[in-house]
């Protein structure tokens, strides 16, 4: 199976689908208005289901402004909502090995930062504070 957004219309609207590659059948997963992208899938199952994360433009005015939302594709539950300020677009999510963080960066249209999520609390940890561009960190499975 494989997670994608497809894009259809400005300001984009983009929907999350399953694809099953022995049926080459497309599935909607968590349909709504807004930009989803960027899917990234739990590497275990947490409470008995792989979630999946993905950036959203769904709760904003602007539909360049995401959140990243935490999502039980099987009861279309959502988990947790990330969204360090109003200000700024969170993007990128990326779980880490075990399941238990999730790194991603944050954006006020000027500056990238790198932050963590915590699943057990909920926590936020901002990770870089500069004037450099830092996005797009992602996790090394095997080291």
């Amino acid at each position: 199976m494989m997670t994608l957004g497809a894009q259809w219309s400005d300001p984009p609207d983009s929907m999350l689908y399953i694809y099953d590659v022995t049926t080459e059948e497309f599935t909607e997963i968590f349909p709504d208005d807004g930009l989803d992208i960027c899917p990234s899938w739990s590497p275990v199952p947490i409470d008995g289901h792989y979630l999946i994360a993905f950036e959203t433009s769904r709760d904003a005015p602007l539909y360049y402004m995401h959140d990243i939302y935490i999502v039980n594709p099987d009861t279309n539950e959502v988990v947790d909502v990330i969204d360090t300020s109003d200000d700024y677009s969170d993007m990128h999510p990326s779980w880490s090995p075990d399941g238990q963080w999730i790194v991603f960066n944050s954006s006020d249209g000027n500056d990238e930062e790198l932050w963590l999520y915590e699943m057990a609390s909920g926590d936020v940890l901002q990770l870089t504070d500069d004037h450099t561009y830092d996005g797009g960190a992602s996790w090394c499975w095997g080291w």
